[in-house]
């Protein structure tokens, strides 16, 4: 998956993806305890079936958060249907958000 640089080149391809776009702000910390045991999946699922993101992005999205070993405080991750394209690891806690539609990059 790509890790992207840079706010500005973020908003530069969101506005290139037509909608609906998946934006996950996702408390990773490993120091919480609400996060031992990688609880942030459970969460992240329940967040996904909520806001009914199609499974296929679903499992896609379930997939790269399980396989990866999260040393950071924040992942935020935007993806549409087609394509995971956009992944940052932030040493600081953001909201924990999950939108489908419109992007939502207010937290940043």
């Amino acid at each position: 998956m790509p890790e992207d640089k840079g706010l500005g080149a973020l908003l530069e391809r969101l506005a290139n993806y037509q909608e609906p776009v998946l934006s996950v702000f996702l408390n990773v910390n490993p120091a919480r305890p609400e996060n031992r045991g990688k609880a942030y999946v459970l969460r992240l699922k329940d967040a996904l079936k909520d806001k009914k993101v199609p499974q296929a992005l679903v499992e896609r999205v379930l997939e790269y958060v399980n396989r990866e070993r999260l040393r950071t405080h924040t992942l935020v991750l935007f993806s549409t249907s087609d394509d995971l394209f956009a992944v940052y690891k932030l040493h600081v806690e953001l909201l924990e958000e999950v939108r489908w539609g419109e992007p939502f990059v207010a937290p940043f």
